[in-house]
């Protein structure tokens, strides 16, 4: 892991890339920190991330208007750190910004889910279930665009854990979410699972 870090550090940060590299260059590096529980890095990129990249790109930098952009891959990383608070600010930066007509219909429709289970992630772990299971009700997992469809799925099973009180549902949902994991080896939403659902 960090083999893989010290080679992203080896490119210079550059806010001229296209948006999507910049987010995950930064997430990359609270991510580590995170995950190393390097408190004082963590902080430091969390912040650049949520406040100056975020002036950066709101502030009518061109790039903005670029969809999905900074803000829908930021929102992704931050969810995976359990930063709700920070996301729920971004996703609303994201609703005022307004997707290009011309942007290819298929992966429009599919980021437009994305961002209906954003929200949906971010209501259910702020303890707003109401909104949370109003949203579930108009989210459609099977218009998210194949190559994403997977990972999405697994926050799907997440949130719709959480909301349900049915205990049979719940084994459901956890069997299904597990088998997800052991297909992808994206064994970190096992991890995610558990701090979640701790005590």
């Amino acid at each position: 892991m960090r083999s893989t870090l010290s080679m992203i550090q080896k490119k210079p940060f550059d806010l001229n890339m296209y948006p999507i590299p910049v987010a995950r260059y930064a997430a990359a590096h609270f991510m580590y920190a995170y995950i190393t529980n390097d408190k004082k890095e963590y902080d430091k990129w969390i912040k650049k991330s949520t406040t100056d990249l975020v002036q950066y790109y709101h502030a009518g930098n061109e790039k903005s208007t670029f969809f999905p952009g900074y803000y829908i891959k930021m929102i992704e990383f931050l969810l995976l750190a359990k930063e709700f608070e920070h996301a729920k600010n971004l996703i609303e930066i994201q609703d005022e910004i307004t997707i290009p007509k011309n942007y290819v219909y298929g992966v429009h429709v599919s980021y437009t889910e994305v961002l209906k289970l954003h929200n949906i992630v971010v209501a259910t772990f702020m303890n707003n279930k109401l909104q949370a299971n109003k949203l579930l009700k108009d989210f459609q997992i099977d218009k998210i665009w194949i190559f994403d469809k997977k990972y999405y799925t697994m926050w799907y099973f997440i949130v719709q854990y959480s909301l349900t009180d049915s205990v049979n549902k719940k084994v459901k949902f956890k069997a299904q979410l597990d088998a997800l994991v052991a297909e992808t080896k994206f064994s970190y939403f096992g991890r995610l699972f558990e701090e979640l659902h701790r005590g």
